[in-house]
């Protein structure tokens, strides 16, 4: 089942990913997002300054969805269309380095952002990886960017459901 998202009627993302089973295998959380092996080209010196090049939690097995923007926004307003709660999206920084090893296919070629809500500490934040360049980028999520729809930048968070 996929995620469900949240009613909307200023549409910025549309599933992708709908008939794939993108999936995370449990993973132990030992590596580091600045893995050299993944992101060749460059990876933001925010990392090493704001000490998120750290391990994180273990995780069990996890669900992915990818989203596609059709339409301009911030990263508040991208996710808070999926939903208000961050906490059910949000995916670690060995969860991310795994997205990139296992499915770089989802990642655009052309140099277009794939986007991934992640947290550190208590912070929500954004990674953004460009593969043409095999470039790593980290953002806060009060960054004041718009990103444009018609570049048909990705989103990949981790699945939910809202109950019911």
């Amino acid at each position: 089942m996929t995620t469900e998202t949240k009613k909307n009627t200023n549409n910025i993302l549309q599933l992708i990913s709908i008939n794939w089973k993108l999936e995370i295998e449990a993973l132990d959380g030992r590596a580091y997002i600045d893995a050299k092996n993944i992101f060749k080209s460059a990876i933001a010196g925010d990392f090493k300054n704001l000490e998120i090049n750290q391990a994180d939690t273990s995780t069990a097995e996890t669900l992915v969805d990818v989203r596609e923007m059709i339409g301009d926004g911030k990263f508040f307003k991208i996710f808070s269309e999926i939903t208000d709660d961050l906490e059910k999206i949000f995916l670690t920084s060995r969860q991310i380095i795994r997205f990139c090893e296992k499915y770089p296919g989802w990642l655009l070629p052309s140099g277009i952002f794939t986007l991934f809500p992640t947290k550190v500490e208590s912070e929500y934040s954004v990674v953004c990886v460009q593969s043409y360049a095999d470039e790593l980028i980290f953002f806060r999520l009060g960054y004041g960017h718009i990103f444009k729809g018609s570049d048909r930048h990705r989103v990949v968070y981790r699945q939910f459901s809202l109950a019911v």
